[in-house]
């Protein structure tokens, strides 16, 4: 499949959910069941075991490891989230918040990918404490490994606290913790200890989860200064692009979240020394960058396609030939890393301006048109947070952009000074609708503008 090519259409993400959390519950369902008749011991127990770890670990590779099954009152909510169960479904989880309701859990939770031997010795446990009357539910039940048991308020369980959070604060806590979390790995490289990449692929999971409405907020990230003169930072950058690119190519979550994760750890090899933060890929290539983050990440690289994925699009890195040529996702990275490269301020970097350095792309030789064409449709030929000069001399902060291709010079913007450069009350204007238009961008360190501000006050 090319880069530009779109992949076959797939389930919406909310038909996914409620498919994956249904056969979940149902399977669930089935083996507490079980568990109130069989002992854990007879060999016809085990195909229900698997068939409930089965349909869990199907869920788990869509929406991550961490999985929280809530019965309050006649709801079902995974991960907060409502289950809207057909009539089946619904009667099974009925049966489910009663069973656990008279122990006095409301919420199952399961913290791994789970071993059916662990399973087996969970339900054995479920099956003695209902039998034995154990007054310790929580406790007996949340000793297995991976497994927590808990009762939760109905008002909490049902609201959960997620929706409450503003946009600005969810985008920017997704952005921080994948930040932490690879700033944590390169730590953890750098003293020899173990890296493991669950909590890498934890953090890219809930990036890539944010609502679709918070698009023009995820855009505007890559505006900010913060985390510019650190490799966490730069590596949490590529993997945004990389992310953002492969959404508007209609790639499913899961696939963006394994994306992602290879674009930020291609460039692990750059921890080896302070200057290698902003050397271009063929300095990096000089200096064995990319197949010494390889190496470096080969004991928690674990199996399967997005390890060998991730792997690929790696050791492609070190060729010209490969970042130019070679895989869809290789090509990507290379488009997202040149990019991030070259808007970043001096001295780190020759601090092109986002219209710029989106120009030179597209004319440069050693890298795919096509890709950097994608990702011009992806930010914008003015990315949000360009500081921009309006037809009318007024000064504005690119907020937003538009799918339309009539309009792509003209997407939305907060004007913020007058003809003069004077601040002005901000209001925001969309361009296609008002008739003005863009003459240039302007550099906001020089007239001391604060972008993020703006983007995240």
């Amino acid at each position: 499949m090319s880069a530009t090519e779109t992949p076959p259409a797939a389930e919406t993400d909310d038909a996914l959910f409620q498919r994956l959390s249904a056969e979940m519950v149902g399977s669930f369902y089935t083996l507490v069941k079980v568990a109130l008749v069989h002992k854990m011991d007879n060999k016809a127990v085990i195909p229900i075991v698997e068939r409930f770890v089965a349909a869990l670990s199907a869920y788990q590779e869509e929406y991550g490891d961490q999985v929280a099954l809530q019965l309050v009152g006649e709801a079902v909510y995974i991960n907060r989230r409502l289950l809207r169960t057909d009539l089946s479904t619904w009667d099974r989880a009925r049966f489910l918040r009663s069973f656990f309701g008279r122990i006095g859990m409301a919420e199952v939770a399961f913290d791994q990918v789970m071993d059916p031997a662990i399973m087996r010795e969970f339900a054995q446990s479920l099956r003695d404490v209902v039998m034995n009357n154990e007054s310790d539910a929580e406790k007996r039940l949340s000793s297995h490994a991976g497994i927590r048991m808990r009762a939760i308020d109905a008002e909490a369980g049902a609201a959960g606290t997620v929706g409450q959070v503003p946009d600005r604060l969810r985008v920017l806590r997704a952005y921080g913790l994948v930040v932490a979390t690879l700033r944590d790995l390169l730590t953890r490289l750098g003293e020899g200890r173990p890296a493991p990449l669950v909590p890498i692929r934890r953090s890219m999971q809930e990036l890539v989860r944010l609502p679709d409405r918070t698009r023009s907020l995820q855009l505007g990230l890559l505006s900010l200064e913060q985390y510019r003169d650190e490799l966490s930072g730069r590596l949490a950058r590529v993997a945004l692009i990389v992310a953002l690119m492969a959404e508007r190519l209609g790639f499913r979550a899961a696939d963006r979240r394994d994306m992602a994760v290879a674009a930020a750890l291609s460039g692990v090899g750059r921890m080896r020394h302070p200057k290698l933060l902003t050397a271009t890929p063929e300095q990096c290539a000089r200096h064995d960058v990319y197949l010494d983050g390889v190496r470096r990440l080969l004991p928690s690289s674990g199996r399967g396609r997005a390890t060998a994925l991730r792997i690929l699009a790696a050791v492609e890195q070190a060729s010209a030939e490969g970042r130019r040529a070679g895989h869809p996702l290789t090509r990507m990275i290379a488009v997202a890393d040149t990019y991030d490269l070259w808007t970043t301020r001096a001295p780190l970097g020759p601090g092109l301006r986002p219209d710029a350095a989106l120009n030179k792309l597209v004319e440069s030789s050693e890298l795919d048109h096509a890709v950097a064409r994608l990702l011009i449709a992806t930010l914008g030929l003015f990315p949000v947070g360009s500081s921009v000069r309006l037809s009318s001399g007024e000064t504005a902060i690119v907020m937003d952009i538009t799918d339309d291709p009539r309009h792509v010079t003209r997407p939305r913007v907060m004007v913020v000074a007058d003809a003069n450069g004077m601040p002005t009350e901000h209001r925001m204007i969309d361009l296609a609708e008002v008739g003005l238009e863009i003459l240039g961008t302007v550099d906001a360190a020089e007239i001391d503008l604060n972008v993020g501000h703006f983007l995240f006050a």
